[in-house]
């Protein structure tokens, strides 16, 4: 063996063994790999198809179609590279896979218990192998090393990006603060009251099994779960409304619809209960909203909707909110029609007020628990949380339609009709938020291959195709 000075970088066996001992190691991995590589990823996915927090993050579709071919290309191109040649790349593509998993926000710990399920079942193959004690020890060794490696390099690349994501998610709640907060108060505290006015109304009719909607599935329960969490610390206020819902839905209201009242005091005094609660609420929200920070910063400065910066933070908490609560979620993405005919014809700034119009339009058009982005010069991207496929589809084709039939004052005083070709996108089980926005940009360049003034919805959705005269 060669010595290894101090400076030199890399694992030890790498750089003490001779030529013949690292290549001899190497082929012994390569023979492993290729006999067991199948065996060894099979074994890997059946491990956390079934682990408590590992399944989450997996489903059977996109392991067999993604996953499985991803993990063995990877074991294989861990011990065909030259350690001495090709580190830089293979570093490279490490940190490329380590960001992934900050993206996805996937635990490191399992991906460290993964690479150590790998190296243990590797192993076991090259001590059942028919060679020396030395050449197997060897093999271990690099076996070991080349693994430990790899995941340092993960692992470091995941903590940045993680560290990275935190800030985002915190700037993003900064910015959030940056709307109307007042109005916002008065809109999320009109919600709750409708909610109450109508639930004493159900009871009252009796007909309240029939048309009762609890509080968590109102209006203000939506926005409480999707967009009050980003908005507002602490949190400890949140779980205290959390409560006061959960005692209203599951306790108060069922015990009013499963009771006889015989006597009418009996049903105003558990009306009165429930008043008591509603305004234990509005005195929480009075507090959140008094704890709130307004800051005018991180919004498109033309259109005042939201830019891309903090579109991961909302795609990866509404996929996570998804999966926890097996509810769907939708993507529009929007592209404004022949849009550089406009800049073209009348100048930018005629297209600055047809951007401005347009994002004026979206925002009435959508609620207040969806989120409105601009995504590129003239695109705008829409997510939609707890819409399905085909509610989705009926929001784009109403966009399409109040646009197109809307009339838009240029700064000439010209009067100008423009048409947008909508994507629609439903999340289906994918834990990377980028193959959505692919399924929505796919769907959306199908739109305008259509022949513009479209709504497409990607491959496989429930509905596949609708134009807007349709």
């Amino acid at each position: 063996m060669t010595q290894q000075t101090a400076n030199d970088a890399g694992p030890f066996f790498w750089q003490n063994c001779s030529a013949l001992e690292l290549k001899n190691s190497q082929q012994i991995l390569r023979n492993v790999l290729k006999t067991y590589r199948k065996e060894l990823v099979g074994i890997f996915y059946d491990h956390f198809m079934q682990h408590k927090i590992g399944k989450k993050y997996l489903s059977h579709a996109v392991v067999n179609e993604r996953l499985k071919y991803s993990l063995m290309e990877w074991l294989t191109d861990l011990f065909e590279f030259d350690p001495n040649q090709d580190m830089e790349k293979f570093n490279a593509r490490q940190i490329s896979i380590g960001k992934i998993h900050a993206r996805l926000g996937v635990p490191n710990i399992l991906v460290l218990e993964g690479a150590s399920l790998l190296k243990t079942k590797t192993a076991l193959r090259i001590s059942e192998s028919n060679i020396g004690i030395e050449q197997a020890t060897h093999s271990l060794i690099l076996l070991d090393e080349i693994v430990d490696h790899a995941m340092r390099q993960m692992s470091e690349a995941y903590v940045t990006g993680i560290q990275q994501r935190a800030q985002s998610d915190e700037a993003f709640r900064i910015v959030t603060l940056g709307q109307d907060i007042n109005l916002v108060r008065e809109t999320q505290r009109a919600a709750l009251m409708d909610w109450a006015q109508s639930t004493v109304f159900t009871l009252f009719s009796g007909k309240a099994n029939q048309h009762y909607q609890s509080l968590a599935a109102s209006p203000f329960g939506l926005w409480i779960r999707h967009r009050a969490p980003i908005m507002f610390r602490p949190e400890y206020l949140l779980n205290d409304i959390g409560k006061l819902i959960d005692a209203i839905d599951e306790d108060i209201v069922p015990n009013i619809l499963n009771s006889d009242f015989q006597d009418k005091n009996d049903m105003f005094i558990a009306i009165n209960e429930l008043q008591k609660k509603v305004d234990e609420l509005k005195f929480v929200l009075s507090d959140l909203f008094q704890k709130a920070t307004d800051y005018e910063s991180g919004r498109d400065p033309l259109t005042r909707t939201m830019n891309r910066r903090f579109l991961p933070s909302v795609l990866q908490r509404e996929i996570t909110l998804s999966q926890q609560n097996s509810s769907p979620l939708s993507l529009l993405m929007l592209d404004i029609d022949h849009f550089k005919r406009i800049n073209d014809k009348y100048g930018h700034q005629a297209g600055d007020a047809v951007l401005v119009k347009i994002a004026d339009l979206l925002t009435e058009a959508i609620r207040g628990t969806d989120y409105l982005f601009r995504y590129g010069g003239e695109e705008f991207l829409i997510v939609l949380p707890e819409t399905d496929i085909t509610n989705g589809i009926k929001i784009a084709k109403r966009i399409c339609n109040m646009v197109e039939q809307t009339s838009i004052v240029l700064p000439d005083q010209s009067i100008e009709h423009v048409t947008v070709s909508i994507g629609v996108a439903i999340y289906d089980g994918h834990p990377d938020y980028e193959y959505l926005l692919s399924g929505a940009d796919s769907a959306l360049y199908a739109a305008k291959e259509k022949g513009r003034n479209a709504v497409v919805a990607q491959a496989g959705a429930e509905l596949n195709s609708l134009s807007v005269q349709e």
